[in-house]
């Protein structure tokens, strides 16, 4: 808040620097600078909101002091408090708790233990990142005679070593004091113990990279990051050093769960349906990949200011995203719903049950007289249609229920809840479609599709369906909006996505939806279906609780995932020729990724082949696409085996410092390659995890040769007189309660039957 008024002071007396700082010119009037937040209500009142400085931005996060102090008064030991923020480099930066208890001690085993419970009241209620590095016992807090807090006369900090949990155990061993003493440095205490997680010492991710480089030289080591991050004690790091074979233990584990796992059925992949940015179906898709496409959109002033105006001057704001078009057009009659329940749709729900009639279209099945159980696994990304277009337009009245899934005060709040609430996905498109398998929702994070795969194939496999769709959808509304940077998270800079990189800073998120139709094998085949690949093994776990923080990925997660899929497959991981992988171009993710992929293929052989595996990122292409993310690298993959070619990687010139390629089982793929069997048939994975720790990993198989093939679109004995049959009838009529025999979709939206929907602003129901 800035303010001005004829009587108001001009300057600080003999202050230049307090009156630079606190006056500001504006269109030729000078205006003083409060320092105070404040925003003008719809009633035209003035709200003060607080103090600027009371929000800071700590490496990315941006971090309430005052939050941080009212949840510190809330300790019935505490009488008054204050939170700051201390240090210059971003690296360096750390929260300071100064507080006054309600009693004063001066025994230190008692001042130990308070700061103890004050730093377990605030991990119970607030999150990592806004828990202080440093709690300080002081008599008052420093006030000057106007009432403000005096910094200068908070006392400096010393560097003892935090309170927590675990005892104080010294280092014992030469390696254990050789960490010790880097730690030290780099942290600025004056003891460390070797059970101490780095982290709760007040280590950051930045601090982190500052410890390997000193590792790496005074140890005279080559030591990979990840291998920091996977060992975040010193106890745990030097064990890790003294080890004679990194992982034995590890083998071992994995090799006694492999054996337990039963060989099943090969799953065939043999339909597919997509929208993902710049592409609307797979054919569209694979050009693009082949032509090394990146489909990520920029936009003007003049388009960000319709959809975000706030942001557009910021520095640190990007102007793109991945988006797809004409989200708004969906067949409405198609599929028997009114234009009222459509525009209370969500895209998501919408262009989900589209590619689900697709991909059943492509694969030549009807579902309207399939005899077997079709099942349907999916899911989606937070419906933003429901939170920026919906709830503004029902009026600040509706908010509250339309929020809270509903408290179904009327017809039009359930019809909200149902056309937006992602439990509901893949039932709409059982419903719609007459499929009476199993229909389950799935949420994992970025690896909810790939997941939904998985448990699709587990699904034909134990025979509970007989035909299954898989898949996800991640549409955010609107789309022509860009996001901001913030150093340290895991959006890149400038809207390129440069995975394995040594540029790669980042990804960014966009829309798309991938569903694919799977069937047993030899089901397929001796029906005659076009099976684009199989499906040869599948897996996925979550990380536990052994890794850093709940956000951060696990290299020995992503192992188990890997090797679990590989000894489902039944295959020497030497035969894999491509790897599509999560490849978010983080500086720290992407390293993880290659760690824990070479260690995968290491353990499941003896090999230490170097360099005959080719992997990629379809995120280079088309960005994150948040749960749908799994899916678009499955089909990308797919289309790869289909067509015997490998689509270029984009964006890489110079590999991350931080992984070691010349001796792994990999090489980053940046041109179109021909792809031709040898010994074996052509194979591949793919890769992705979920952020919160849920991995997924997908073996996949070239199709195999057939005498004869059903080419996709091609209905079968369409007069649909055996039992076998299933035939795609091409029905005139349209959807009622007596037939589920389907138009085609007019996919162009121009007839009168393709309804366009707006997506909703905030005046067009009100104007209805």
């Amino acid at each position: 808040m800035y303010i001005r008024s004829p009587c108001m002071f001009r300057e600080y007396l003999n202050k230049p620097k307090l009156t630079a700082d606190s006056f500001v010119d504006i269109n030729g009037y000078r205006f003083f600078r409060t320092g105070d937040l404040a925003a003008i209500l719809p009633n035209g009142k003035l709200e003060i909101r607080g103090r600027c400085n009371y929000m800071v931005n700590l490496r990315g996060y941006n971090v309430s002091l005052a939050g941080i102090e009212n949840t510190l008064l809330e300790h019935p030991e505490i009488k008054s408090c204050v939170v700051i923020i201390q240090g210059k480099e971003e690296a360096e930066k750390k929260l300071i708790a100064y507080f006054v208890p309600q009693k004063q001690s001066t025994e230190p085993q008692q001042i130990r233990e308070l700061k103890l419970r004050l730093r377990h009241h605030l991990q119970d209620h607030l999150l990592a990142h806004m828990i202080p590095s440093v709690f300080v016992v002081i008599d008052k807090i420093p006030m000057t005679p106007m009432g403000k807090l005096d910094r200068r006369q908070l006392p400096s900090i010393d560097h003892s070593r935090p309170e927590l949990a675990v005892p104080l155990v010294k280092s014992q061993s030469d390696t254990q004091k050789g960490i010790a003493q880097i730690w030290q440095e780099v942290l600025q205490l004056e003891e460390v113990g070797i059970n101490d997680n780095f982290f709760d010492l007040g280590g950051n991710s930045l601090l982190l990279i500052r410890v390997h480089k000193n590792l790496s030289k005074i140890l005279a080591i080559h030591l990979p990051v990840t291998t920091l991050f996977e060992h975040p004690t010193i106890a745990t790091l030097a064990q890790y050093l003294e080890q004679e074979q990194v992982g034995k233990t590890a083998v071992k584990r994995y090799e006694k769960r492999n054996k337990s796992i039963q060989h099943g059925s090969d799953i065939a992949i043999v339909g597919m349906s997509c929208r993902f940015p710049g592409a609307n179906n797979t054919d569209a898709f694979w050009n693009n990949l082949r032509d090394g496409v990146e489909s990520i959109s920029f936009f003007s002033d003049r388009e960000i200011e319709l959809e975000d105006p706030n942001w557009i001057e910021h520095p640190n704001y990007v102007k793109a995203s991945p988006i797809l078009p004409d989200i708004d057009l969906f067949d409405a009659e198609f599929f028997g719903y009114s234009d009222k329940e459509a525009e209370l749709m969500d895209p998501q729900h919408r262009l989900f049950l589209e590619c689900a009639w697709e991909a059943l279209e492509i694969a030549g099945y009807n579902p309207g007289n399939y005899p077997g159980s079709v099942g349907v696994y999916g899911g989606s990304s937070p419906s933003t249609y429901l939170i920026n277009n919906i709830s503004h337009s029902l009026g600040s009245s509706q908010t509250s229920p339309l929020l809270t899934h509903c408290l179904f005060r009327g017809t039009k709040d359930v019809h909200t809840d149902l056309g937006n609430g992602g439990d509901y996905l893949p039932m709409r498109v059982s419903y719609k479609l007459n499929l009476k398998g199993p229909s389950v929702n799935v949420q994992t994070a970025c690896s909810t599709s790939l997941v939904a795969v998985h448990l699709a194939c587990q699904s034909l496999r134990s025979g509970e369906s007989d035909l299954a769709l898989a898949g996800g959808v991640s549409i955010f509304v609107p789309q022509k909006t860009g996001y901001l940077y913030q150093e340290g998270m895991m959006l890149s800079p400038d809207g390129h996505c440069r995975a394995f990189d040594a540029e790669g800073q980042g990804t960014l998120f966009g829309s798309g939806v991938g569903i694919v139709v799977l069937k047993r094998l030899e089901e397929a085949i001796a029906d005659g279906d076009h099976v684009y690949a199989t499906i040869k093994g599948s897996a996925i776990n979550n990380d536990g609780a052994v890794k850093v923080s709940y956000t951060a990925p696990s290299i020995e997660g992503q192992i188990a995932a890997i090797s679990e899929a590989l000894a489902m497959a039944n295959i020497d991981p030497r035969t894999v020729s491509y790897v599509e992988t999560h490849g978010t171009g983080t500086p720290l993710g992407d390293p993880i990724e290659i760690a824990a992929l070479t260690k995968a293929f290491r353990q499941s052989t003896n090999s230490q082949d170097n360099n005959f595996c080719a992997i990629g990122s379809v995120k280079t292409n088309i960005g994150h696409l948040d749960v749908t993310a799994g899916i678009a690298g499955l089909i990308k993959t797919v289309l790869a085996l289909h067509n015997k070619a490998i689509p270029p990687s984009l964006h890489f010139k110079e590999p991350n410092p931080n992984i070691d390629f010349p001796n792994s089982p990999f090489y980053v793929n940046t041109a179109l390659t021909p792809w031709e069997p040898k010994v074996t048939p052509l194979r591949a994975g793919v890769s992705s995890f979920g952020m919160g720790g849920t991995n997924a990993h997908v073996v996949l198989e070239e199709a195999p040769k057939q005498v004869e093939r059903r080419s996709p679109l091609t209905p079968l004995n369409q007069g649909g007189n055996s039992e076998a049959s299933h035939g795609f009838p091409l029905a005139k009529g349209g959807i009622s309660e007596a037939s589920h025999g389907f138009p085609l979709l007019n996919k162009g939206g121009n007839s009168e039957a393709s309804h366009g929907f707006p997506l909703l602003n905030k005046l067009s129901i009100r104007q209805k």
